[in-house]
């Protein structure tokens, strides 16, 4: 359990982390950038942040995402889709989204692994307050979840992984 809140304070430490010289750092800064900015260019409007490694857009049903990429000693990659709703997404439904999310937007070798996870019940479930965290053990990665939040009307469901080599 510690080791999950030291991998999700290093995962939150990614913009941080990003400012430190390329030369210190074990992924590629350059890379990290190229990497949102394609990204950013396939979706109308959206805007990257540099210095936080962040793409956020505004979907056609009014879904708003926000996708974070990079890291130095640690690479991390979250993608939310936030939108406003009466009520909570079923566990189902909250899956459905975070396997489309992963499919878009994730390896696909990754992506059929949340897939295969999520169908088989192969997670481990952890409440707090409104949030629902689902981590997934996969051998690549120190982080691999979906989390989902809602709070004031608004869901919010979180795809992630972070890794370390």
């Amino acid at each position: 359990m510690i080791k999950f809140f030291v991998l999700l304070a290093l995962m939150f430490s990614l913009p941080i982390t990003a400012h430190a010289a390329s030369e210190d750092c074990l992924y590629d800064q350059a890379n990290q950038l190229e990497k949102l900015q394609t990204i950013a260019a396939t979706k109308p409007d959206a805007r990257v942040n540099a210095e936080e490694r962040e793409v956020s857009w505004v979907g056609r049903d009014r879904t708003r995402w926000l996708l974070v990429y990079g890291g130095c000693s640690h690479l991390g990659f979250a993608i939310t889709a936030s939108k406003k709703q009466k009520f909570a997404s079923k566990k189902s439904v909250v899956f459905q989204m975070a396997n489309r999310i992963a499919s878009e937007f994730w390896e696909h070798i990754d992506a059929a692994d949340l897939r295969k996870a999520t169908a088989r019940g192969q997670f481990e479930r952890r409440v707090d307050g409104t949030t629902s965290s689902f981590s997934i053990v996969h051998k690549s990665y120190d982080v691999f979840e979906v989390e989902q939040k809602y709070e004031e009307g608004t869901e919010s469901i979180t795809v992630r992984w972070v890794r370390s080599f």
